[in-house]
């Protein structure tokens, strides 16, 4: 999923370097896993195997898989029951791989259940028994966090539009003083002042990006939103409330990530001053660059200014939806006009007869 140059090694030194600023490292241990290729399972299944020893009580410790939602715990969970099932040398054709559904129905009945706010994530407390890692096993329901940018958005199918689902791959553009850039209809970058600034944009390949000026920015956004600028956050514009922040950055390799979208990593020499636009509950944060070498001008790949994810499937499909559900929006917001203006003028004839 990581772009590619991201390698374990790099990754674990770059996570721990910004944990050990607020945590001490023997608190913690580390293990970076794909649950997609099922990349270091063997050594988490390792850590299981110690934590097991480490318990002497006959009483096996219950271990709970925890996270925000649409974070991948039941992906890893499904990774985590075929790996524990292969090392232990279980017939696979005997145990076929555990479907996360079938675990689910199993439980279904049971009291303790919680729901989701969110559609297509874990009902409840599900305990795991099919994964042989020496103590209790439990999948537990994502935990909503408002200051995640997705949770933004009305529309279940927008929403998924955000989140990664194949390699990132960084959109390197060059920028100068009065550039805007649209991430989607969901974030805005203005560029105020720059020394020799490239952005390098990495989201969702189902989050479009757009290149303009300041000036035309506002005007792109009602114009093309839910349409070039995708997904976005409510057929209704002025639905969600905005809130600007003024960023300033000295010196390269940094990096901007905004919660729940993605990050830009900004290449610069000298001092850069931007402006972001987002909801004003959704979180952001300046960090030390991931990856600052894709920063450097000679391994830009260059990409058009505007059109990037445009034409993804996904989005052909959904902009079509986007649009007729506009046009549903419009219409009822025509009808209630019209009912607001028969209640102003009725409103008016009764003041004007009270007072004749």
């Amino acid at each position: 999923m990581l772009p590619l140059g991201v390698k374990s090694d790099r990754l674990n030194k770059w996570i721990v370097k910004n944990l050990n600023k607020y945590l001490r490292r023997e608190d913690y241990e580390l293990c970076i896993l794909s649950s997609r290729t099922g990349q270091n399972f063997r050594k988490i299944l390792h850590l299981f195997k110690h934590l097991e020893k480490l318990t002497k009580s006959k009483h096996k410790p219950k271990v709970f898989i925890t996270g925000t939602t649409n974070v991948g715990k039941s992906t890893f969970l499904n990774k985590l029951i075929n790996k524990s099932n292969y090392y232990s040398g279980i017939d696979k054709k005997k145990n076929p791989k555990v479907d996360k559904l079938e675990v689910i129905k199993k439980f279904a009945e049971d009291p303790a259940l919680t729901a989701s706010s969110l559609p297509g994530t874990t009902q409840g407390f599900i305990k795991i028994k099919k994964a042989h890692v020496g103590f209790g096993l439990h999948d537990t329901p994502g935990v909503p966090n408002k200051y995640q940018l997705y949770t933004h958005l009305d529309d279940y199918q927008e929403m998924m539009s955000t989140i990664i689902t194949k390699r990132i791959k960084p959109y390197n553009i060059q920028v100068k003083a009065g550039t805007s850039i649209w991430l989607g209809g969901l974030a805005r970058i203005d560029v105020l002042k720059r020394t020799g600034v490239c952005l390098s944009i990495f989201v969702g390949e189902n989050v479009t990006i757009h290149k303009t000026t300041v000036e035309n920015a506002d005007r792109v956004y009602q114009k093309h939103v839910g349409d070039l600028l995708r997904p976005a956050y409510s057929v209704d514009k002025d639905k969600i409330e905005w809130e600007t922040h003024s960023i300033g950055i000295q010196g390269p390799g940094k990096d901007l990530a905004i919660q729940g979208l993605g990050w830009i990593g900004i290449g610069s020499g000298g001092v850069t001053e931007i402006l972001l636009r987002i909801p004003k509950e959704v979180n952001f944060v300046i960090r030390d660059s991931l990856m600052p070498f894709e920063l450097k001008d000679k391994k830009l790949n260059k990409h058009p200014i505007i059109g990037i994810n445009v034409k993804t499937r996904r989005n052909t499909i959904l902009r079509k939806n986007f649009k007729a559900k506009l046009e549903v929006f419009k219409e009822a917001k025509g009808e209630l006009d019209e009912v607001k203006q028969v209640s102003k003028d009725a409103r008016k004839v009764l003041k004007d007869n009270k007072e004749v």
